[in-house]
């Protein structure tokens, strides 16, 4: 445990994963309602974390002062994510029809954002002050601990399977004009995936044309 203390702090979704991992295999070891804790504040940040990293892939980091304010109160990250972006689920499905119609291989997982919100909720619970110490931190059946485990447990291999994954998505601003217009119609609900598919297919020879012409300049 000392060890793990002493390790340089970071900031990014893959270090708060593997402490808040070394934290629960610690509380689960020694039956450690603190280490149990301090599990759920890292797995809760790693959450947050995640979520921040997905609006910085998908904007290429172009935030304000303010923005960044705003991403470091409660559900800042979820609320920097809606500004910038709106509906991710969206948005990436877009950009991973780009890909398919340039025959790239390239697919980026789509993340569940609204179980990001109740993984937040359910961690919560444990990094905040336990009001009765008889049902929580003192309870001979220690239900507490073994439910509050579980739920790390689970923030923990969702936010690996995840990062285990390709990241990433198509930031707006690099889009022709054309693409984030459509992009615009689809994220609004103007038109569905396959109407968009089809668009994308007419634009794509006016495009890699208008590619070549840059590259012969």
């Amino acid at each position: 445990m000392e060890s793990l203390l002493q390790k340089q702090r970071q900031v990014t979704s893959e270090w708060h994963v593997e402490q808040a991992k070394a934290l629960l295999d610690y509380a689960q070891k020694n039956c450690s309602a603190t280490a149990l804790v301090y599990s759920s504040l890292e797995a809760r940040i790693g959450v947050e974390r995640f979520v921040f990293e997905m609006s910085v892939l998908a904007c290429g980091g172009a935030f304000t002062a303010d923005e960044l304010r705003q991403a470091s109160k409660k559900d800042g990250a979820f609320g920097l994510l809606d500004r910038k972006i709106g509906d991710y689920r969206r948005y990436l499905e877009f950009c991973n029809l780009i890909s398919e119609v340039n025959h790239l291989s390239i697919r980026v997982p789509i993340p569940d954002v609204r179980r990001f919100r109740r993984l937040i909720t359910d961690l919560s619970d444990y990094c905040h002050f336990q009001r009765d110490p008889a049902e929580t931190v003192d309870d001979p059946h220690q239900t507490w601990l073994v439910k509050g485990i579980a739920v790390v447990q689970g923030a923990i291999e969702l936010l690996t399977e995840l990062l285990q994954n390709q990241r990433g998505s198509i930031p707006r601003d690099t889009m022709p004009p054309e693409v984030r217009d459509l992009l615009d119609h689809y994220m609004a609900g103007q038109c569905d995936l396959q109407t968009a598919r089809i668009q994308l297919e007419i634009m794509s020879p006016v495009l890699e044309a208008r590619m070549r012409d840059r590259l012969t300049m």
